[in-house]
């Protein structure tokens, strides 16, 4: 027909609202020696990580596959490499099966490499975030967000009692990151006739981040319960012998760094309850 012209449509850039990433739709040519690293950090048991999609053959068919990623539940890195053959990735997802983890609990990331043993060459970030049995990552689609973006799992804990005249310390562990929101010490005092001056604090190893004293002294036989919090005031049941105390709003800890007590006056009778506390975790990932 005179005039007619063939007229091609090519797939635009978007922009994802609410992170600014843009999302391109792109297929990565692979030679063979191109394959995929999966990166995976998590802190629930029983955690196994699908990691399924398609690639175009060098045939040019389309064949889909799948693999599976099964991390540890001690929040260390479990890193593997698949491999894609020739051709070309089309897409791919990420989701979890055998576990029900929270948000801030299974962290994966997807990169494309070169190599497979040894020291590996990276070609590309594909997909980065958390994952769940019902929320998964995409690519092409999903934002590329660190452990750290989004997130944090609420977990409340009983911690490890004392021995009589020993202080509490609960540690951070390796991999994570808190933010303290709430908690609970109950202190008993022995028949030994003394003050005691108790108070909570946030450690580094080397220095003390913030203490927080109870306003006034702990007599023998006594039993105190203090009660930490952002916002709370300054308070004393007298009958019951219940305080409430405040602490900084945000207060986030690293790994290592701890929660404590310290008891100025304290006697060899005197002991700590189990510390209950609620905290924003993290994962922390290198």
């Amino acid at each position: 027909m005179a005039g007619a012209r063939e007229t091609a449509y090519f797939p635009q850039p978007f922009l994802e609202a609410r992170s600014g990433v843009v999302v391109s739709p792109f297929q990565f040519a692979l030679d063979g020696n191109d394959n995929l690293r999966s990166v995976c950090v998590n802190a629930a048991a029983g955690v196994r990580i699908f990691i399924q999609g398609r690639r175009l053959t060098e045939a040019g068919t389309i064949e889909p596959f799948a693999f599976v990623c099964i991390p540890t539940a001690d929040r260390q890195v479990t890193e593997d490499v698949f491999s894609l053959g020739k051709g070309a990735l089309l897409n791919l997802a990420a989701f979890v099966t055998g576990a029900t983890p929270l948000i801030g609990q299974t962290w994966v990331m997807l990169q494309i490499v070169r190599g497979f043993t040894g020291p590996l060459v990276l070609l590309g970030t594909l997909l980065q975030g958390y994952v769940t049995s019902s929320q998964g990552l995409g690519w092409p689609g999903s934002p590329i967000q660190s452990s750290t973006d989004s997130g944090g799992y609420y977990r409340t804990i009983a911690g490890t009692q004392p021995a009589a005249g020993a202080q509490v310390s609960e540690v951070v562990p390796t991999g994570a990151r808190w933010e303290f929101l709430s908690g609970q010490f109950d202190f008993t005092a022995s028949a030994a006739v003394a003050n005691r001056f108790p108070l909570i604090a946030f450690r580094d190893p080397s220095y003390a981040i913030v203490g927080v004293p109870r306003p006034v002294v702990v007599t023998a036989t006594q039993v105190v319960t203090l009660g930490v919090a952002p916002d709370f005031p300054f308070t004393q049941h007298a009958t019951w012998n219940i305080d409430t105390m405040p602490v900084p709003k945000g207060l986030t800890l690293l790994a290592g760094q701890s929660i404590v007590t310290n008891v100025i006056g304290m006697q060899a009778g005197d002991q700590w309850g189990v510390p209950h506390y609620a905290v924003r975790e993290w994962l922390e990932v290198p």
